[in-house]
């Protein structure tokens, strides 16, 4: 699978690449839509230094692209935000920065979470969706909120967590699921 990463200022950018070795990466502030098109991957890393909803016109390229997107495309941390961003939902910045090992509890049977109700993912995190949008539907949550989102009728997942980061979690195990989903998907093109 021709794989591409744009990169959201993500301070893990050399594990997700550990993840996905043969991926061409591609900073946000850079890259080109149209372009990416030619990839059956596209995966939006996290990010630290702006968050999405005080500076939607820093990420507006990268929020269309996601909106027309229809071939498979993860978002993690910030990216989880660019996705709720493109299609309407609430983002809402929590009393403090959300760090370490966290259980999740799925509420939907779908592959990515590969029968698992109960999982250990690294969060990094400040902002909760709060409201979802009808597009997306949340397969997971955690005690802040949203931690999965699925997107209703395309290959389009969000993850609030860092599956990059494998410290005694589960969050790896998500990443190759979404992966396993993203080649059947692009088998079925």
């Amino acid at each position: 699978m021709k794989t591409a990463i744009i990169d959201n200022g993500s301070m893990h950018l050399h594990a997700l690449r550990a993840l996905v070795p043969n991926a061409d990466v591609f900073p946000y502030s850079r890259f080109t839509p149209r372009y990416l098109d030619a990839y059956d991957v596209v995966i939006l890393s996290g990010g630290h230094a702006i968050s999405v909803r005080r500076h939607m016109k820093e990420f507006a390229r990268e929020i269309e692209f996601v909106r027309r997107r229809e071939k498979p495309l993860l978002g993690i941390c910030l990216g989880f935000e660019i996705i709720a961003a493109a299609f309407g939902g609430a983002l809402k910045e929590m009393p403090g920065r959300e760090t370490g090992i966290v259980k999740i509890h799925g509420t939907a049977s779908d592959p990515i979470l590969h029968n698992a109700e109960n999982i250990s993912v690294y969060e990094g995190h400040r902002w909760a969706l709060s409201e979802a949008p009808k597009e997306l539907a949340c397969i997971a949550y955690s005690r802040d909120g949203a931690e999965i989102i699925r997107h209703r009728a395309k290959p389009i997942y969000g993850l609030q967590f860092h599956p990059e980061i494998s410290r005694r979690n589960d969050g790896q195990q998500v990443f190759e699921n979404f992966l396993k989903i993203a080649k059947e998907a692009v088998a079925g093109y």
